[in-house]
This record gives C-alpha cells, structure tokens and sequence, in this order.
C-alpha cells in the first residue's frame, strides 16, 4: 500500500468535500446528523482561502481516501471533519492522518 499524506490545496477542495460528505452520509438520519452534511463546498473553499484551517488529503495509490481539517491555537492542535471514505475504513488511513 503507497500511502502519501499531503497538506491540501485550494484547487483539491472538491475531492475533501466528497470524501467529507461520503465518509458522513451514515450519520445523516440520526437524531442530531452531522454538521458535515451541510458544509458547502464554497465554505471550504474560503476556509482554505483564508488559512483559518489546513486540511491534510490521503492518497492511496494514488487514490483520494481520507482528509482532516486542522488549526493551531496556541499550544494546542485541533481535528476536525476526519474523513475517511467507508470502502477504505480499517486499513489506518486515520491514524496515519493524525499521526502525520
């Protein structure tokens, strides 16, 4: 398995916001779904723009299967919107996001 970890450009943003909205899509019927499922591409686009997060994007062989927002605030490190599409779940493409 090649596995690459890479910070995410601007021009990815349609491949994170699929992962996102894929890896998601379980939860949408639960009594309290996701705020995942309402994020608009556009509203990561900006989020990307103005560098209020960075998102880190994982490929395997060459594949798009997992993403991860994340900011720096102070000492601390925050995660969010960990995707990872559910064919791919099982196999440490999450761990290895937060590791990286």
């Amino acid at each position: 398995m090649n596995l690459e970890i890479k910070l995410a450009k601007v021009k990815e943003a349609p491949i994170v916001h699929k992962l996102m909205l894929e890896a998601f899509e379980e939860y949408r019927l639960l009594e309290v779904p996701s705020s995942a499922l309402n994020e608009s591409l556009e509203s990561l686009i900006n989020v990307l723009e103005n560098g209020s997060d960075n998102v880190l994007l994982c490929f395997v062989n060459g594949e798009p299967l997992g993403s991860s927002r994340f900011s720096i605030k102070g000492d601390s490190l925050y995660f969010s919107r960990l995707s990872v599409t559910p064919h791919a779940r099982g196999k440490g493409i999450a761990k290895a996001i937060i590791v990286a």
